[in-house]
């Protein structure tokens, strides 16, 4: 109905000369120009200025997702790795705790076995505690990434779906008031192939 309003206000304008005339329709167009911005209707216009990606730009699209993705489990991760670590403190300790005074032979000496099983509890708790340090490594890396993009907006969906635990759907969602979910996801491309080209080429 508004389109076909416009249409009319088009033709009428196109058959008015006189100048009082064609401001009241002046005014009347910039109503219905306004309507249609509230509604939406110029929404997909955006998509003109975004092209679809290359070929060259899907891969490194993938390449991208493939060194996000692994960040969305990143602190649970490290959750049950610290939780580990405190088992294997906890075995050490009760281990130390044990009574092996008859294990021993006359004249002293090391219990037997008990500094091998602590020994290899300790290796397994370093080797625990270097694996939180390469993954808070990793997503810190991430972040920094994401931070230096210079695609904000499709920067900014990453760091809610990767880092913030959001769905891609919920991360568009952000800016359903600017943009619609075709002209989101064009931002989102954009970034990674940003940081495609930052860290996978």
């Amino acid at each position: 109905m508004i389109w076909f309003m416009f249409f009319c206000l088009a033709v009428a304008m196109g058959n008015v000369n006189n100048g009082y005339a064609n401001a009241i329709i002046f005014v009347a167009w910039s109503v219905l120009v306004y309507m249609l911005a509230i509604n939406g209707a110029f929404k997909d216009w955006g998509d003109l200025y975004l092209n679809e990606p290359t070929k060259s730009e899907k891969i490194l699209i993938s390449s991208a997702r493939k060194y996000l993705e692994p960040v969305k489990t990143v602190d649970e991760q490290i959750k049950s790795i610290a939780k580990e670590i405190e088992q294997l403190r906890c075995n050490i300790t009760s281990i130390s705790a044990i009574d092996y005074s008859k294990d021993r032979v006359s004249g002293g000496g090391v219990p037997c076995g008990l500094e091998n099983s602590v020994a290899r509890f300790i290796d397994t708790e370093k080797e625990q505690r270097r694996r939180i340090d390469e993954l808070s490594e990793y997503k810190c890396d991430v972040i920094n990434t994401i931070n230096s993009l210079t695609e904000e907006i499709g920067g900014t969906m990453l760091r809610y779906e990767y880092l913030l635990g959001m769905s891609a759907k919920q991360a568009h969602s952000v800016f359903e008031n600017q943009f619609n979910e075709r002209q989101a996801m064009r931002y989102k491309e954009k970034a990674l192939i940003e940081i495609g080209k930052l860290k996978c080429q």
